[in-house]
C-alpha cells in the first residue's frame, strides 16, 4: 500500500481479534514511529510498550473504574459516561498491544513531536495490516501519580498518547469527510511587508 493510500484508509479500530502481534512487527512499527520529525531533532519522545493482552484487559478496568469515579476534564468525557457504564465496555477494545507514546522533557513543542511519532506509529501499523486507535479518555489515569508509579514511568516525562494496536474483527468503513478549508494565497511584494 502507497503512502496516500495507507493515510486514505488509516480508521480507528474499536474491535481487535485474540490474534496476538510479533514483538518484532511492534519494534518495527515503533522505528517507523521514532522517525517522525521533532523541532531541532531533539525526538523527545519514548515509548512505553505492552503485549501482554490479559494485563491490557485488566489495567483497561482500572482506567474504566477510575473515570467512573473521577471524569477526567474532557469535554468528550460527559457524553461518554452511558458507553462507559456499560458492562461489556472495554477501554482498550480488546487490543493485545497498548503503546504509550510519552513526552520525554517539558519543552513546548515536545508534545508536538508526540503527535507527530503517533501518527507515524497508526499510519505504519496500517500499511503493516494491522489496526489503531488512540484511546484518549485513558490519558488523565495515565497521568496519575500513582500509575507513574506502578508502570515505572517517570515522573518527567508526560502520558501524550495512549495506542492500542492489533488485528481488526473487521475493518471499519470510511467516514465522510468535510472538504478541507483551503485557501490559496499569495504574499505582498517584499516591500510592503515591511
Amino acid at each position: 500500500m502507497d503512502c496516500i493510500e495507507t493515510i486514505r484508509n488509516r480508521r480507528s479500530v474499536r474491535s481487535f481479534s485474540d490474534r496476538s502481534v510479533n514483538a518484532a512487527t511492534v519494534q518495527d512499527l515503533i522505528e517507523a514511529a521514532s522517525m517522525a520529525p521533532s523541532a531541532r531533532n531533539a525526538q523527545p519522545v519514548a515509548f512505553w510498550t505492552f503485549l501482554d493482552a490479559d494485563s491490557i484487559e485488566a489495567l483497561g478496568h482500572q482506567v474504566k473504574n477510575w473515570i467512573m469515579q473521577h471524569p477526567p476534564n474532557e469535554p468528550f468525557t460527559s457524553p461518554m459516561r452511558p458507553v462507559l457504564s456499560a458492562a461489556d465496555y472495554r477501554v482498550f477494545y480488546g487490543a493485545p498491544v497498548l503503546i504509550l507514546v510519552l513526552a520525554t522533557s517539558r519543552q513546548a513543542d515536545t508534545r508536538d513531536a508526540c503527535c507527530l511519532a503517533a501518527e507515524n506509529l497508526m499510519l505504519a501499523a496500517r500499511s503493516a495490516g494491522l489496526g489503531s486507535a488512540w484511546v484518549g479518555i485513558a490519558t488523565d489515569y495515565f497521568e496519575l501519580p500513582e500509575t507513574k508509579r506502578k508502570l515505572a514511568i517517570p515522573e518527567s516525562y508526560t502520558v501524550v498518547a495512549p495506542l492500542v494496536l492489533g488485528y481488526p474483527t473487521a475493518w471499519p468503513a470510511p467516514t465522510a469527510r468535510r472538504a478541507p478549508e483551503v485557501r490559496w494565497c499569495a504574499l505582498p511584494h517584499p516591500s510592503h511587508l515591511a
